[in-house]
């Protein structure tokens, strides 16, 4: 990515989060995500995992990693390098990142390949949900809507996920309630994701969809 490239980027960030929540901040970050926010966050993440569960890793062997991701400069290393270290969040925030790229080319099954993988480092952190969503709707978008929507409803119904996560999840099974005609189950999606805590964007979604959809707006 080029300095403009990543000074517009920095803009539309910018502009994005004076309006919102933590939890929508961080979910804007990652949908708009470059080389220089994958290894902050994943910095981040080294540090909450070492403070609360990782506390044998020594700093030097932090430090390591890091110099070895630094200079892989290209996906193909990048993805070596998280093989090698597949245990690792750092790891798996690249693979997290490359299943990302793939989702919005379309490789349904690459993404989700990929997203399995980074559950393997960051199943019990808050960029689990990320992943797990990935999941769900690549598996949706290729044809399996059983299996999609079963993802995303242990997503929404898991209190310790992310409030963003939790709607954007619930906003998604609403949608395809009413793509399939199923209005008594749209309208209980609509009454719990405005109540997520933190749920942000989509509970804002959640409640125009409601009010602008015949059938569904309240009497």
């Amino acid at each position: 990515m080029t300095k403009k490239d990543q000074k517009k980027t920095h803009k539309e960030l910018d502009e994005a989060s004076k309006s919102a929540s933590l939890e929508d901040l961080i979910w804007l970050y990652w949908k708009k995500y470059n080389r220089h926010l994958l290894v902050v966050v994943a910095v981040v993440i080294l540090g909450f995992a070492g403070f609360n569960a990782l506390n044998f890793y020594k700093n030097r062997q932090v430090e390591k990693l890091q110099e070895e991701f630094e200079e892989a400069q290209d996906e193909h290393k990048e993805l070596a390098f998280a093989e090698r270290n597949s245990k690792e969040p750092l790891a798996g925030v690249v693979f997290k990142g490359a299943a990302d790229k793939r989702f919005a080319e379309a490789q349904y099954d690459e993404a989700i390949a990929l997203y399995r993988k980074a559950l393997l480092s960051l199943e019990n952190s808050k960029l689990s949900g990320r992943c797990h969503m990935g999941i769900g709707m690549a598996l949706i978008l290729k044809g399996d809507e059983k299996g999609g929507s079963s993802i995303l409803e242990k997503l929404l119904n898991d209190r310790s996920a992310m409030g963003a996560d939790r709607g954007e999840a619930g906003y998604h099974l609403t949608l395809l309630a009413l793509e399939s005609g199923d209005i008594k189950k749209t309208k209980e999606y609509l009454e719990v994701v405005p109540m997520i805590p933190n749920a942000g964007i989509w509970a804002q979604k959640a409640l125009i969809l409601k009010s602008t959809t015949p059938g569904l707006e309240s009497k």
